[in-house]
């Protein structure tokens, strides 16, 4: 009876199927896994893209850098720390700018919120249909 049980191959098929589906489950969910990574890796890439473009096409919230010029030489080389730092900080309505920039509320709030008016505050409006 035990030689009768260790010689049957009743049961292979079963445990197979198990050790298989195990590595096919594994790798499609690893696959899902690793597609929904890209994803967000796009969509952060997407928004830092925007948002460059945003700032760089838009009016600076530092109203003073842009009349900024270390040197007056079109192509000459900036020596570093001659612009000085601009920091510009904003919270409860009120902007300050270092530097001797003075802050401009709209320009930031068409940087922050894209193209809508300032709110005094520094909250995101809630989108509007087909925003």
């Amino acid at each position: 009876m035990i030689r009768g049980f260790a010689k049957s191959e009743g049961g292979a098929t079963t445990v197979e199927m198990a050790i298989v589906s195990t590595l096919l489950f594994t790798l499609v969910l690893g696959f899902v896994d690793f597609g929904y990574a890209l994803y967000q890796w796009n969509a952060a890439n997407k928004a830092v893209q925007l948002g460059a473009r945003l700032a760089s096409i838009s009016d600076p919230v530092a109203t003073a850098l842009a009349t900024a010029a270390p040197t007056t030489t079109p192509g000459a080389p900036v020596v570093a720390a001659a612009y000085g730092p601009f920091a510009c900080t904003y919270a409860a309505g009120t902007g300050v700018c270092s530097n001797g920039g003075t802050f401009n509320a709209a320009n930031f709030s068409r940087i922050f919120r894209g193209d809508t008016a300032v709110t005094n505050n520094d909250a995101c409006v809630p989108l509007a249909t087909d925003q």
